[in-house]
């Protein structure tokens, strides 16, 4: 009888040491899995990781060099169409492949442009006419338009030398380094090539400019940093 009793003690402590083990077993498996996760959130908010995840995000595909290159740039002004001409030396198209996206891009290098600012037209009295947002022929001084009327078409440009330029094909945004430009008035619509004999109505540095290509505004077309102009007047810049 004693026997027995001494068996069940002895049944009954074991299982507990066991019970008592097994949690514990358990309790640092889950400790373990809790720091396991904060030592990959530690490791994946490190700087050098970070670094390697953008590496893969962002991985050149493929860049070509060009010479001599001339690109045009068309932009939609209504029922009429206004251009951009860039002349380099060289260009790097580079093509990015920016994840979810394709990202391309051109470098140009030693610039020469042309970008036409605006197109209007003039009424025999010097009167400014040009096309709304709904396409329609409307007078700067607000005044009704006798459609009678002979219209002298007119542009404003700039011509503009740039050490370097690079055309965001995604953005749409031309972004010009170390720019010297001048700006003129003239007649026609027609981009002009030659600038001999022409006054500027301005001329201006700036250490950078960028062209937003899709702006509706043409005066918001364009911004300039560390910009410095001078103005022509009848004595001469």
């Amino acid at each position: 009888m004693k026997k027995f009793a001494f068996k069940r003690a002895l049944y009954f402590w074991l299982g507990l040491i066991f019970l008592c083990g097994l949690f514990l077993f358990l309790e640092m498996g889950l400790v373990s899995g809790k720091e396991e996760k904060k030592l990959h959130k530690l490791v994946a908010s490190s700087p050098k990781t970070i670094r390697k995840m953008k590496i893969r995000q962002k991985q050149e595909l493929t860049k070509q060099t060009r010479w001599g290159v001339t690109k045009k740039i068309y932009i939609s002004d209504n029922p009429l169409r206004r251009e951009i001409v860039l002349k380099a030396k060289r260009s790097e198209l580079l093509v990015l492949s920016q994840r979810p996206h394709l990202r391309v891009s051109e470098t140009f290098y030693e610039v020469q442009g042309i970008a036409q600012h605006e197109l209007f037209y003039l009424l025999e009295d010097d009167t400014e006419v040009s096309y709304d947002d709904q396409g329609v022929l409307k007078r700067h001084d607000l005044k009704p338009l006798d459609p009678t009327l002979a219209l002298k078409p007119m542009q404003r440009y700039r011509y503009f030398e740039a050490e370097s330029a690079i055309y965001d094909f995604h953005s749409h945004e031309l972004l010009a380094q170390d720019v010297t430009f001048w700006t003129y008035t003239v007649p026609g619509h027609a981009v002009v090539q030659e600038r001999a004999g022409l006054t500027p109505e301005a001329q201006g540095k700036a250490s950078r400019m960028t062209l937003f290509i899709n702006a509706q505004d043409a005066q918001k077309s364009i911004s300039a940093d560390n910009l410095s102009v001078q103005f022509s007047t009848k004595r001469g810049l």
